[in-house]
């Protein structure tokens, strides 16, 4: 049989963003897939999970829904557009990695490129996986642990060992990881419209950014904030956002919605 020949590197990751070598996405039933670093130079794993959106990259990236997990774009060109700083939606990334088709570049400009966005706070990503055969894959046997090695880590037992040796995703508190330790108001308090609290279980801005257009100020409470300043007589609204983890992890946020009901 004649196989086509291996893609050169430059035509999974824009040689505007380059690449830093061959890496490997390794899942704890031993598949392997091969493919280029671009992010990070370091290796880092997680809970395996696709995200099927053809825009948001950027989004996905910052929300921090996706804590402690290694997320797979199955749209081929990720990056394509740049990036805008007032569409992050937290201050941070905070996936463990990222795996992507192509990894593509429209601006020149490195402050708007995903790629710096993920080297700048130490995530890894990798380029040149068949990310629709992953979530097929994915589809059949539910989900994996995965791990992204570093660039020039091609050992794939290896690498399939450290993907078993991952924390189990349902083991870890990633809503205490996100969640923020202090009370924070957006409006001033002479401002008119009603005051709404969002209990931060992974805070995305844009939740903030859309109460703020109609009007409301917003009180950001702690994910562990305790009934009585949570259902506080001046407030007229209470949110509780979505966020990572294991929802049977959260007895607090789930007496305080009892206390809400």
């Amino acid at each position: 049989m004649i196989h086509p020949p291996a893609p050169r590197p430059a035509s999974l990751v824009d040689p505007r963003i380059g690449n830093f070598g061959a890496a490997l996405l390794a899942l704890e039933d031993g598949t392997v897939f091969g493919g280029f670093a671009f992010g990070a130079r370091g290796s880092a794993g997680g809970d395996l999970v696709v995200n099927t959106s053809q825009t948001g990259y950027q989004e996905v990236c910052t929300d921090p829904s996706y804590a402690g997990q290694v997320v797979a774009m199955t749209y081929p060109l990720i990056g394509n557009y740049g990036r805008l700083v007032a569409d992050d939606q937290s201050t941070r990334p905070w996936l463990r990695a990222l795996v992507v088709g192509n990894a593509t570049a429209a601006v020149l400009d490195d402050a708007r490129q995903l790629a710096a966005l993920l080297r700048d706070h130490g995530i890894p990503a990798i380029a040149g996986i068949d990310t629709r055969a992953l979530a097929r894959h994915l589809r059949t046997t539910g989900c994996l642990r995965g791990i992204v090695t570093a660039p020039g880590d091609i050992d794939g037992t290896a690498a399939t060992e450290r993907a078993r040796a991952v924390p189990r995703w349902e083991d870890q508190d990633f809503v205490a990881q996100v969640s923020p330790a202090e009370v924070r108001d957006v409006g001033g308090p002479d401002e008119e419209g009603p005051l709404v609290a969002i209990v931060d279980l992974g805070l995305k801005e844009s939740f903030v950014r859309s109460l703020r257009r109609r009007g409301a100020r917003v009180r950001v409470l702690p994910h562990d904030v305790t009934a009585e300043p949570a259902l506080s007589p001046e407030l007229d609204g209470l949110v509780l956002s979505p966020g990572p983890g294991d929802p049977a992890r959260l007895g607090a946020p789930v007496a305080l919605a009892r206390a809400a009901i």
